[in-house]
């Protein structure tokens, strides 16, 4: 049996790479997958498929708790509200990069979340509550509403037509 044990954790360590590999540039990626997405773009179609690959391709802002409450995902944290609850001061987190290796800035989030704003059923519901978006600084942007409104994180952190 001590034998038998002793093969099993040979054969084991014998199988587990001792090193990490450095990422290839290129190549093909194999899925087992349902069907064939119409897109990969989640600001655009509401099809399952589409959130469920595009949920492990891109991320928003906020993402959803097992109790459906919006939580940091890029954000560093939760946003500063203002006591008129009209003013959303979002911090972004520091360090995140692109595949190519550009870091995340409150640049790329506002161009992103126009676009959403523009294309998504619920970044149009939004944006249609939002007096101005804007950079306020490298990592932070700021969403003035034109009333107050209950809709602001969740709609950032739903994942079907999600505002990546």
């Amino acid at each position: 049996m001590r034998r038998l044990i002793a093969l099993a954790f040979v054969t084991l360590l014998v199988a587990i790479p001792l090193s990490a590999e450095a990422q290839k540039k290129g190549g093909v990626l194999k899925i087992g997958n349902l069907g064939e997405p119409p897109s990969l773009d989640p600001h655009w179609g509401t099809q399952t498929i589409t959130e469920v690959l595009a949920n492990h391709i891109h991320e928003g802002l906020y993402a959803l708790d097992e109790g459906y409450r919006p939580i940091p995902m890029l954000a560093d944290g939760m946003p500063a509200v203002s006591r008129d609850g009209l003013t959303y001061t979002i911090k972004l987190r520091k360090g995140i990069k692109f595949h190519n290796g550009k870091e995340m800035t409150s640049d790329d989030v506002v161009a992103s979340l126009v676009r959403w704003g523009k294309r998504s059923v619920y970044g149009k519901s939004l944006f249609a509550q939002i007096a101005d978006f804007k950079a306020t600084d490298r990592h932070t942007v700021e969403l003035k509403l034109k009333e107050k409104s209950a809709i602001v994180l969740v709609s950032l952190a739903v994942p079907n037509n999600m505002g990546a």
